[in-house]
């Protein structure tokens, strides 16, 4: 056999296992319920922290504003680094009636 042919054999053989795993996941959630759900609301906020290393000690401030305020925020506070996260959540309700529950969610 040469290389091509091999290569085609072992490209073949994963595109097998990959299908053989998936089609395994897709049967076992297939019995699945499906859901009612809405989004109710996605927020985007910024995370500012500003680190100072003195001499002896080290100050950390930090603050959560809205993002569209960053730039005026680091006008007016000039006199530090600032290192900018936006940070999301979402509040997500599955169901209806008095069987619906509501969660919130972040993430970075």
């Amino acid at each position: 056999m040469n290389t091509t042919k091999i290569k085609l054999v072992l490209i073949g053989g994963f595109c097998l296992l990959i299908a053989v795993f998936g089609g395994k996941d897709m049967i076992k959630k297939s019995g699945w319920p499906e859901a009612p759900a809405e989004i109710l609301a996605v927020n985007v906020e910024c995370d500012m922290e500003s680190t100072a290393h003195k001499i002896v000690y080290k100050t950390v401030s930090t603050a959560t504003i809205p993002c569209e305020l960053v730039d005026a925020f680091k006008t007016v506070h000039a006199d530090k680094e600032w290192k900018v996260t936006q940070k999301f959540t979402g509040t997500l309700r599955v169901g209806t009636g008095a069987d619906a529950v509501e969660a919130t969610m972040g993430w970075s």
